[in-house]
């Protein structure tokens, strides 16, 4: 008889384990895992490290253009602008009457002036300034 109750407690046990295994599956069904995108949300959220981090990066990513704009030409442009305004007198003198008289004549007269110009110039070469500017900011980027 021992072999018969043996036979039918591993029964009784197979059932167990098939019924745990379906309630395991039922409730582990409505789990969903995150996106790799809403676990980067949460992680810059959440992380003061990180966001630190990362500003830290942003601020050496802006020193690259800074060094590179060694190579692009500088533009610059002035502009000037005003009135003048001047006054001439002119004495003639009529001999030809007795006494000679003398008549004066004026003119007066405001001109409005204007100033462009624009300069452009480009390094040829700096002694590798340049070069060596954009060189060091990579460095401090990785």
């Amino acid at each position: 008889m021992r072999g018969r109750g043996l036979r039918e407690n591993t029964w009784l046990l197979a059932v167990a384990g098939i019924a745990t295994a379906a309630v395991a599956v039922g409730c582990c069904a409505t789990a969903s895992a995150d996106t790799l995108e809403w676990a980067l949300v949460q992680a810059y959220q959440n992380n003061p490290s990180l966001n630190a981090q990362r500003a830290a990066l942003r601020a050496v990513d802006e020193n690259v253009p800074q060094a590179l704009s060694g190579y692009r030409p500088k533009l610059s442009v002035t502009a000037a602008g005003g009135y003048n305004y001047f006054r001439e007198v002119n004495k003639s003198v009529n001999q030809q009457v007795f006494p000679n008289s003398v008549i004066y004549s004026s003119i007066g007269e405001s001109l409005g002036t204007r100033q462009f110009g624009a300069t452009a110039t480009q390094t040829l070469f700096n002694g590798f300034q340049t070069a060596n500017r954009i060189a060091r900011v990579k460095r401090k980027a990785r």
